[in-house]
């Protein structure tokens, strides 16, 4: 087995790395310690080449160092089984490395505080914008060191602002706009799937559109009143009825609950309701031609939106403590939905301003019309949902 550790200068690779390495591995599996720079006697101090340590299965494994700063083409030509990034390293030296455990489906994996703002680590890694399913993010934070002492813990707390803080602290991305849903953590509210029950099943919401994505979701409520979004249909670039067709696919998969003419039932933003010049039909008209009837009579305040789904997101002390030791979230995503849970990982405030960023929010848009449906519902527990049927009005 060969692999790289990758650090940005020599004195971190010394100084952090090498040193953590040299502490793991037992001097009797160590076979040669050859050095850049230094004595290969006294390695602690030395800038390690590379390491060539006995295998317990046979055969001999070498570990290799590299700097940032040595340049990208100290990073070219060879096939290695993994490598370990030592804080975040360039983007073109992270590329030229993933090209070389392609051969040998190796492994890359990194370890940060992100304190270089909204990167390339940001967008590529953290909100996996290409929804790879060989990407995985953990986090960390002070208190699951066990050699760090609260007091310390909390004397640092006080010394940082709170931007600093949430880097240092929690592992979070900072920049000059805020975490719109900080209350977000992965780790709590996205889940593995697991069989809903049919009775739990409540609504669809969808927030359409051409050029940019489609979004929709499938909603169900347990009887806590807690929000589980169980799947997702989210793509660009087709029709209605393209749309409506893998819609009703995923409804028939799951067992969903049509009329008795095979309609499905869905919340939808009112702006679907215009006409264009191009067609005397709306959206809302044409997805009703395609059985699904579409309710677009959503409320559509994004601030008052925006702070239901931060209620719904924080996790709260339930009766049954033995089940939910820790307290229980409002809203569950399922792992399934890779597109809504990048958007609200990525959904920020404009600098300065109360309004978010117009920018990768279709799921969120839809999120926030359900949401805000079920204070409409608990406010005026009489009224029907209107459809549309045409241009009249239909409820049901």
């Amino acid at each position: 087995m060969k692999g790289w550790v990758v650090s940005l200068t020599n004195e971190v690779q010394r100084d952090v790395a090498q040193k953590e390495i040299l502490r793991w591995l037992e001097p009797g599996w160590i076979k040669k310690i050859v050095v850049r720079r230094g004595e290969a006697d006294d390695p602690k101090n030395a800038i390690i080449d590379f390491i060539v340590v006995r295998s317990i299965t046979g055969g001999d494994s070498v570990i290799g160092f590299k700097v940032c700063e040595q340049g990208r083409a100290k990073f070219q030509g060879t096939s290695l089984d993994f490598v370990w990034f030592d804080e975040e390293p360039p983007k073109e030296i992270f590329d030229e490395c993933r090209m070389r455990v392609v051969d040998t489906m190796g492994v890359l994996w990194g370890t940060m505080t992100p304190l270089s703002g909204l990167s390339w680590v940001y967008e590529q890694i953290y909100l996996n914008e290409r929804n790879d399913t060989g990407i995985k993010t953990f986090f960390m934070q002070w208190e699951d060191n066990p050699y760090l002492h609260p007091s310390e813990i909390e004397y640092m707390k006080q010394s940082l602002t709170e931007e600093e803080r949430e880097a240092r602290q929690y592992g979070r991305f900072i920049s000059e706009s805020g975490l719109v849903y900080k209350e977000f953590e992965e780790a709590i509210h996205v889940i593995d799937p697991f069989e809903i029950p049919k009775d739990w099943y409540d609504m669809i919401s969808i927030d359409p559109g051409f050029y940019a994505p489609t979004s929709c979701h499938f909603y169900a409520k347990d009887p806590d009143g807690t929000i589980y979004v169980i799947r997702e249909h989210y793509q660009s670039g087709k029709s209605v009825e393209e749309h409506a067709k893998e819609i009703h696919a995923i409804a028939n998969e799951l067992g969903w609950k049509k009329d008795v003419n095979g309609n499905l039932k869905a919340l939808i933003d009112s702006a679907a309701d215009q006409k264009t010049l191009a067609s005397d039909k709306s959206v809302s008209d044409l997805f009703y031609r395609h059985k699904i009837l579409v309710n677009s009579k959503v409320e559509k305040s994004k601030w008052i939106g925006i702070e239901q789904v931060r209620g719904i997101l924080k996790v709260r002390p339930h009766p049954d403590r033995e089940l939910y030791p820790n307290g229980k979230a409002g809203l569950y995503i399922f792992k399934n939905c890779p597109n809504l849970i990048r958007e609200i990982k990525g959904y920020r405030f404009q600098p300065g301003s109360d309004q978010p960023y117009k920018k990768n929010d279709h799921a969120l848009d839809e999120l926030r019309y359900y949401v805000m449906s079920q204070s409409q519902n608990l406010s005026n527990k009489k009224a029907l949902p209107h459809f549309r049927k045409g241009g009249r009005k239909r409820a049901f």
